[in-house]
């Protein structure tokens, strides 16, 4: 239909602006993604290293009956804590990525198929000085 009626060079613009859309909502998607991901895993890191400074200055310094061992056990309960964090904060990409395509497959599947009553009219039309097609009385050719 688009060679029919000659409509070549305005579909092409029209892939192309959806085309560069989808290429700016993209780069979003990732950039967000890409500070999100090591902004998660270096507050889980963050969080070890001062558990662990202070952890040490209060088991050196005999505060509180704090001991290595318990400071060791109590580091290992953090970094167990926070590594299922900022692996869903991983995955979230993936997770959003994958549902903008599911629901671009539930919309094609969504559309009303197309009805074909085996018969083509044609029409008599003439090209307007915008480069648009207007249906005519007078035969054209």
């Amino acid at each position: 239909m688009v060679k029919v009626f000659c409509h070549e060079q305005k579909s092409l613009e029209q892939f192309r602006k959806l085309n560069q859309e989808l290429r700016e909502s993209a780069d979003k998607a990732n950039t967000f993604s890409n500070i999100t991901m090591p902004v998660n895993a270096n507050i889980g890191n963050i969080s070890y290293v001062l558990c662990a400074v202070a952890g040490a200055l209060l088991a050196l310094g005999g505060y509180a009956g704090l001991t290595l061992g318990t400071l060791v056990s109590f580091l290992t309960l953090n970094k167990n804590a926070t590594q299922p964090v900022s692996q869903i904060s991983q995955q979230t990409n993936s997770i959003v990525m994958a549902m903008a395509g599911a629901q671009r497959v539930f919309d094609l599947m969504d559309e009303q198929p197309e009805t074909d009553n085996g018969y083509v009219e044609l029409v008599n039309a003439k090209e307007l000085p915008d480069g648009g097609l207007t249906e005519t009385k007078e035969g054209t050719g």
